[in-house]
């Protein structure tokens, strides 16, 4: 909702209201006729809704300096916790990998009394704001943050910084700092079953991102070059825990900087044709283990309303060993398409 739009200042507000819902199994024993005959698989069968209200400010303050602002309410809440399974017993409510309890086939269970912890409700309160200072026509900055108050789990402050210049023709240079945080959710925080077993004192994890941008611009030809800089602090993953009643649980294990490169090349010629290479090269192993260089490479052709297209798609190789200390190792290909 508009409550005014002027040309110095405008207030609104949004109210957004969204449903998820997932239903997933995943194999868990094999069959096997020493243990069960048909094979075992078990998953989430989840609902989760949520609301959220928020204002948003803004205020020309000067001809050269301009204020947003706002806040936001926001509650988030698992409605539902059932379970997607091949074994049941609905007289007892529990997983059962035995043969007298398989139901056929993969079934959702609309609740299931392990995956009571979960049906919890977060709330949080956030309040935001930017100054942008048009310093003189080749130069403009910006400064801002947010406040987030996650009720009974966590407080975070996360400024953010940048600088635009574009004093030389057809080139522009950005600098940005900024940082952002994720809390855990419910699965993470109070799951129970067969695979993972929550970890209620975990902390939310934070990223701070450096990038330093250079871009190139003209009628046929556009380049963009990223310098960028993860520190990742406190990344939540998932842990083996041998003596416990599950296979995983949760911890805040990642503590991690990531440095690469990514790059973005494209030219539009009048004839209609259109090509375009992205790739990244990353100078330090990802938090998990996959590619450090990838790539991608598209031609278009557009002939009035049909748009013709080949693409491919590069991924270099993966070496790594498990945490079940099994080495993986999977050679670099080029995926095509049409």
């Amino acid at each position: 909702y508009q409550w005014w739009q002027a040309t110095d200042s405008g207030l609104s507000s949004k109210l957004f209201y969204g449903l998820h819902k997932i239903a997933s199994s995943g194999l868990v024993i094999p069959a096997d006729p020493n243990i069960v005959n048909e094979s075992f698989f078990v998953g989430p069968f989840w609902r989760t809704k949520e609301l959220a209200l928020s204002t948003d400010y803004r205020n020309e303050l000067s001809a050269t300096l301009s204020l947003t602002s706002g806040f936001e309410l926001k509650k988030v809440e698992q409605i539902q916790a059932g379970i997607f399974t091949s074994h049941f017993d609905f007289d007892r409510n529990v997983s059962i990998v035995d043969d007298d309890y398989w139901l056929g086939n993969l079934t959702k269970v609309n609740e299931n009394p392990a995956f009571s912890g979960l049906k919890k409700a977060l709330e949080q309160y956030s309040v935001y704001g930017q100054l942008k200072w048009h310093y003189n026509q080749d130069l403009t900055m910006f400064i801002g943050g947010r406040f987030d108050d996650v009720v009974n789990i966590e407080r975070k402050i996360s400024p953010r910084l940048a600088a635009v210049y574009s004093g030389i023709s057809a080139h522009t240079l950005k600098f940005q700092y900024g940082e952002s945080f994720r809390t855990p959710v419910t699965n993470e925080l109070y799951s129970n079953d067969e695979v993972t077993s929550g970890n209620a004192n975990l902390t939310y994890e934070f990223v701070k991102t450096t990038e330093l941008v250079w871009q190139y611009h003209n009628e046929q030809f556009n380049s963009e070059f990223v310098f960028f800089r993860n520190d990742l602090n406190d990344f939540i993953n998932k842990v083996v825990t041998p003596n416990g009643p599950a296979e995983f649980t949760f911890a805040n294990v990642i503590d991690k900087r990531i440095e690469g490169l990514e790059s973005s090349l494209n030219w539009h010629f009048s004839s209609g044709i259109e090509l375009g290479v992205n790739s990244t090269h990353l100078f330090d192993k990802p938090a998990n283990a996959s590619f450090k260089r990838f790539a991608s490479a598209f031609i278009n052709y557009r002939l009035d309303t049909v748009l013709f297209s080949l693409n491919a798609n590069w991924r270099d190789s993966v070496k790594t060993t498990l945490d079940s200390g099994t080495d993986f190792a999977q050679s670099a290909y080029v995926l095509f398409g049409g």
